[in-house]
């Protein structure tokens, strides 16, 4: 059986995103190579400059209502969409901006480790090796002069970077700390500035064995200028060493030793670096561990090459993407580009987008590969902005309560929008967050979490919903106007559009779990007003091809040549677990298309294989579902298509590094061998064939549920289960009962046997139960 704790590697990375990567949660370090020396990048998790001043949402509110009776009247032609424009543009105007679409303010690298040997010729032999476990990259090489050796180890508790260089028989060379790169290619594909390196400036120095780098912002405004600090404190036992300007030069060391601290604070001269951030790398990367019985030992170059090891890569890229996730959650969950920030012109601002890279990428997989607490670090994102939100509420739809905007970083403003891709309209957000607290708090049985910090935030997003939602002469509610991200209904000329049905889930699943909320807090009344709120809302529809349609409204028509599947909402998270049997097939007929449109060309941009997230929630959904066959192509693309050779993951296949497919595969690995809601567990829900035998640890189960081993096999399947401490609460019956997708011919608890078509159990914390099944 293989154990995944790392990989080697024979492949160069010649730029810092194939670079081997460390992180502490709240700084990142890429390992790389130049000619003739290596190089680390260094990233902190706070490091947002600012682009500008803030720019708050305009005031939309007053020109709702003749949006919705246009809406009302029907979808919006092209005249339509162009006034439509125009009173976006002319709200823009009245706050004083020309309405082009703002961009988040980046996140940007602090700064470089160069080490320089005087000579370096005949280089040979590259290995590079990542220990997950440990949380180190290292690599190694021979040339001329003997063999030499570069680790780089991330310290999560102290919030620390070491850098050791190792040389046989001695090194002699320099090492600087240098300000960021400008990047040779454009990594930016969103409509952000290409060339980021005006907004900084830095500067070197050496004093003794000590390096210091300053990088800050050159920005002028009230924003504030944030300023990372970057201290190498080099040790070089018996080698001679002398400092000249911003270097230190080493003479025949054999071994020297370089701790890296990154600091960052903002203008205000409040500092922004924590000492370190709570939780053991190797602790929280060994909760969770995969064997799919592949016993493939070869280093990923082979695994990679062979197309016949889709189940090896997929046990890699699930020891990879958990590896990527805990060591880029600090303060901070990870950004688009996790704490790996490397280029002046990152994709998108490298910020977080919480309309699905956020949810079904970063922090998909947190609480059900089993490190929940990491989800802290989404409230703490989210709660820091809560006066943000309350002013996109009020600005846009004159409504109490919060707007959770599909774009933050060093604000919550909800600005980032245009006639293409009206953000401003979308409103799930803030239901998709209540989400996450709602799993976070069951799976750590943290009910204090939920009565202190998100009781407030519940009641506050059911007010915003009870606000923003359109009574019809038939007293349903209707999401007016809505926007399905980022899709626009097949043949029309906007993307403004009614019920949404990603938006009519969230919101139907806020109301859900602010309910279960409000009865903890002993607030019946209102957990009995919202419930009968969300019994007005809209139901699903089926479209006339039999898919499961991603608008409410039949003049909407489905666009299935698209990257996104957000109304496939339902489906990732148990509540379809109550769904009728045609809507299920909907949905099991919505993935296939979807698959199948990508299939067709499954490249790069301009081909169909964009977008990592977009695979994750099709697998999610198909998994619900029991689509074995549609969630296992989807893994596999993810696997192959969006992890390279140092094991990071990309956005699109093999192109633009983005931490999406590190959470994403993990989570979709785990919904197909654990499913289910509160009430019953689903036990191997969407197995592939070509998995007939494996073993995955630490996994989580909905109603507090711990699945401390899975094992099967072709002829049985043992389960070790127990419950969450204090997690009763979320369980809504005593019993809860176990399912399989076959009859078992002999099925025992603990030893006793059960009648195979009925096995139920109560949950007990502290004590595992044993369940054994025969096929």
């Amino acid at each position: 059986m293989t154990k995944r704790t790392g990989f080697t590697s024979t492949s160069r990375a010649k730029t810092w995103d194939e670079g081997l990567m460390v992180g502490t949660g709240t700084t990142g370090a890429a390992l790389f190579s130049g000619e003739g020396h290596h190089l680390v990048s260094f990233g902190h998790e706070r490091f947002f400059v600012p682009t500008g001043p803030v720019v708050t949402p305009p005031a939309l509110a007053d020109t709702l209502p003749a949006l919705r009776t246009k809406l009302e009247e029907g979808p919006l032609d092209v005249a339509g969409a162009a006034q439509v424009e125009r009173m976006m543009r002319d709200a823009w105007a009245v706050a004083g901006h020309d309405g082009s679409m703002l961009s988040p303010d980046p996140l940007l690298p602090v700064g470089l480790l160069r080490l320089a040997p005087r000579e370096s010729s005949g280089v040979r032999d590259d290995v590079r090796t990542v220990d997950w476990a440990a949380g180190t990259g290292s690599v190694s090489w021979e040339d001329d002069q003997g063999r030499h050796g570069v680790t780089v180890r991330a310290h999560r508790g102290i919030d620390r970077i070491t850098v050791i260089l190792e040389s046989t028989p001695a090194f002699t060379g320099t090492i600087r700390l240098e300000p960021p790169q400008v990047p040779a290619r454009v990594d930016d594909q969103g409509p952000s500035p290409a060339n980021r390196s005006a907004l900084v400036r830095s500067a070197a120095v050496a004093d003794g064995r000590t390096l210091t780098l300053v990088t800050e912002s050159t920005a002028a405004h009230a924003s504030g200028m944030p300023r990372a600090t970057v201290t190498a404190l080099i040790d070089a036992p018996g080698a001679a060493v002398t400092t000249l300007d911003d270097e230190v030069r080493i003479v025949d060391a054999v071994r020297v030793v370089i701790d890296i601290d990154v600091a960052v604070e903002h203008a205000t001269g409040d500092s922004e670096n924590p000492d370190g951030v709570p939780g053991n790398h190797t602790e929280l990367f060994l909760r969770s561990t995969l064997d799919l019985g592949s016993g493939d030992e070869r280093n990923v170059e082979a695994i990679r090459a062979d197309p016949a090891a889709g189940v090896a890569l997929t046990e890699l890229a699930y020891a990879a993407g958990r590896y990527a996730v805990i060591s880029a959650t600090g303060t901070l969950p990870p950004t688009l580009q996790g704490v790996w920030a490397g280029s002046l012109a990152p994709a998108w601002g490298s910020d977080f987008t919480l309309n699905g890279n956020v949810q079904n990428g970063s922090c998909a997989s947190m609480w059900s590969t089993g490190t929940p607490e990491l989800l802290r670090s989404l409230f703490e994102l989210v709660d820091g902005y809560r006066p943000h939100l309350a002013a996109n509420a009020r600005a846009l739809f004159g409504a109490r309560g919060v707007l959770v905007p599909a774009h933050m970083s060093t604000h919550g403003y909800a600005n980032h929008f245009s006639a293409d891709y009206p953000h401003q309209f979308w409103i799930g957000g803030a239901g998709w967050i209540l989400r996450f607290a709602w799993d976070y708090a069951v799976a750590c049985g943290d009910r204090e979490f939920l009565l202190r910090q998100v009781w407030p935030f519940a009641r506050d997003t059911m007010a915003f919903y009870e606000d923003v939602m359109v009574p019809g002469t038939d007293g349903v509610l209707h999401a007016i106007p809505s926007y399905s991200p980022e899709n626009t209904p097949e043949g029309s000329p906007s993307a403004i559009t009614v019920d949404a049905t990603s938006e009519i889930m969230m919101i139907a699943d806020a109301a859900d779990l602010a309910g279960r909320i409000a009865l903890l807090a002993d607030d019946a009344e209102s957990a009995a007003r919202w419930g009968a709120w969300a019994k007005r809302l809209p139901p699903l529809r089926i479209s006339a091809d039999g898919q499961l349609s991603e608008w409410l409204h039949a003049g909407h028509p489905d666009q299935v040549a698209h990257r996104h599947a957000s109304h496939l909402y339902s489906f990732w998270y148990g509540q379809s677990e109550t769904f009728p049997a045609h809507l299920k097939e909907a949905a099991r007929r919505t993935v296939r298309e979807r698959v199948e449109w990508r299939a067709a060309d499954p490249t790069p941009p301009p081909g169909r294989m964009e977008m990592a997230f977009g695979l994750v929630q099709l697998g999610l959904a198909a998994a619900a579902v029991g689509d074995a066959d549609a969630a296992l192509q989807c893994a596999e693309w993810l696997a192959r298509e969006h992890f390279r050779a140092n094991m990071m993951p990309t956005h699109d296949a093999r192109t633009l590094f983005n931490v999406d497919a590190a959470g994403g595969l993990p989570a979709l690995v785990a919904a197909m061998l654990i499913g289910g809601d509160e009430s019953v567990l689903r036990v191997l829900p969407a197995l592939p064939k070509v998995w007939s035998v494996g073993c995955v640890t630490g996994l989580r189960a909905r109603g507090g549920l711990v699945i401390d081993r899975l094992e099967w096999t072709t002829e049985t399947v043992e389960l070790d289960l127990t419950a969450v401490p204090d997690s009763e609460w979320a369980r809504p019956r005593t019993k809860a009962r176990v399912s399989l997708p076959w009859l078992p011919a002999q099925a025992t608890v603990d030893g006793a046997s059960l009648n195979p078509a009925e096995i139920v159990f109560t949950p007990e914390p502290g004590r595992v139960r044993r369940f054994r099944f025969r096929r």
